[in-house]
């Protein structure tokens, strides 16, 4: 028989999830309008490759937000398995549809092919890195709590 989880302890994976989500719109808002003061000449092409980088960034981290809730669990462990792997789905389906929009944008673009895988990279080097930084901050807490419910089942 398993303990239960003290009342304070970490929220759940699909929680990290969402905070991602929503950190990750709010730096792609930030990125978009940064692009468009700076490349005030090619907004539509512009808009054009930040709209799909938006839904890739909501597609990326589904998995992880349809997650079941910690009831769910039976132990810490198996909570944070489940977290990687909606970690390692949410990364592999960021680069798989990253991939896909560069070819997507370089066959149609055409002149402006560079432009716009550059301005691809850097949404995705930048949605990558917040996301990431903030899963990992989660992560991170839901390793504790599994090291802190070992030790205190030994005691």
């Amino acid at each position: 028989m398993t303990p239960e989880p003290p009342s304070n302890a970490p929220a759940d994976p699909p929680e990290f999830f969402r905070r991602a989500l929503v950190a990750g719109l709010i730096a792609w808002l930030v990125m978009t309008a940064v692009l468009l003061v700076g490349e005030s000449s090619r907004v539509v092409a512009l808009i054009a490759v930040a709209v799909p980088n938006a839904l890739i960034a909501v597609a990326s981290l589904a998995p992880g937000m349809a997650l079941p809730s910690k009831r769910r669990w039976k132990r810490s462990a198996d909570r944070a398995m489940a977290f990687m792997l909606g970690g390692v789905a949410a990364m592999a389906i960021r680069t798989v549809c990253t991939v896909a929009l560069v070819a997507v944008c370089r066959y149609q673009m055409g002149a402006e092919a560079e432009r716009v895988t550059l301005w691809i990279g850097f949404f995705y080097v930048v949605l990558t890195a917040v996301e990431v930084t903030v899963l990992a901050r989660g992560g991170r807490t839901l390793d504790s709590a599994t090291f802190v419910n070992r030790n205190t089942q030994s005691a």
